[in-house]
């Protein structure tokens, strides 16, 4: 084969492979740039995510913190009911001892006025 002919082979070879290899480059640049994309879509529904992820921590300490706070008020009633039965009964108690102190100093004459 004369040197020319090998030289046109091997630019038809060559131009060929270029071509081949240019629409493979663009093939993968293409699927780069959806990826890409891909990836930043991606992120974006993470950072909303994490935002609603946040929102739900926030609600459960809301909810912790009324449900904190109603046994806190149910327990300030029941205090405030113990407190108010425990002065009746002291004065109910001074009044009985103030009773009987009264009823131990009378004179019998003076239970016969009564009487």
């Amino acid at each position: 084969m004369p040197d020319g002919a090998l030289d046109e082979e091997d630019e038809l070879n060559f131009q060929k492979w270029w071509g081949t290899s240019e629409r493979r480059l663009n093939v993968a640049k293409a699927m780069i740039r959806d990826i890409s994309i891909s990836l930043r879509e991606n992120q974006r529904l993470e950072s909303l995510d994490a935002d609603a992820g946040l929102d739900q921590v926030v609600r459960e300490q809301k909810q912790k913190k009324e449900r904190v706070y109603t046994q806190c008020r149910e327990h300030q009633n029941v205090i405030d009911t113990s407190y108010s039965c425990l002065q009746d009964m002291a004065r109910a108690s001074k009044q009985t001892v103030d009773s009987i102190t009264q009823l131990t100093h009378q004179t019998p004459s003076s239970t016969l006025m009564l009487g």
